[in-house]
């Protein structure tokens, strides 16, 4: 069935002209031609290109007539019969190639608005995600001051007690009185061998 699709190659000089140089162009259009992923687009401007709807009124290729425009609507004549081919669903076509030539029929005029919007939103889940990193930063230096105040807090203490805990004797006799049975004798309290004989009677 494709036989017929047998190009030949042919060079024109000059001004690219449009049209179409082969005379099988409505066989191999029926055939899906245009819409083939098997040739490219020059290709099909080159040998089918009337046919294809690929042509501007002057006879020059539409690639080079066609410009960006805000109205959406399809820049040529075929596109009901390549969306038919599957042209509008083919992933061989990128999006810009599909909006460039039939917006309309393949339902891409909200593209270039979604884009706009779709960088909208990352710029705006960025701005949030950077707020929300600078909010976490925040907090760690909040915890980490807390938690050196805290730990300072906790050697001062530390210090403290340990210089007012620190096991000593106030008076000079209490080897001898611990001899005489200062440090077990009920008849003193252990407040008061503490504050005389801590060491000796072992109340550190």
């Amino acid at each position: 069935m494709y036989s017929s699709f047998v190009l030949i190659t042919v060079f024109i000089a000059g001004v690219e002209m449009c049209g179409d140089t082969s005379a099988n162009c409505d066989d191999w259009v029926a055939n899906g031609f245009c819409t083939s992923a098997s040739y490219s687009a020059a290709q099909k401007q080159q040998y089918c290109g009337t046919s294809c709807g690929l042509c501007s009124s002057s006879g020059t290729t539409i690639a080079a007539t066609v410009s960006t425009s805000s109205v959406c609507s399809d820049s040529v004549s075929s596109c009901a019969t390549w969306n038919t081919n599957g042209f509008c669903n083919s992933t061989t076509y990128t999006t810009a190639v599909k909006t460039q030539y039939c917006a309309a029929t393949c339902g891409l005029c909200g593209s270039v608005s979604s884009a706009s919007d779709s960088s909208s939103t990352t710029s705006s889940s960025s701005s949030s995600t950077d707020n929300d990193a600078s909010d976490s930063t925040t907090a760690a230096d909040s915890t980490a001051t807390s938690s050196s105040s805290a730990t300072e807090t906790t050697a001062d203490s530390t210090a403290t007690t340990s210089i007012s805990s620190t096991c000593l004797d106030s008076s000079s006799a209490c080897a001898s009185w611990a001899t005489n049975g200062y440090c077990t004798n009920s008849a003193y309290t252990d407040a008061q061998r503490k504050a005389y004989c801590a060491k000796t009677c072992n109340l550190c």
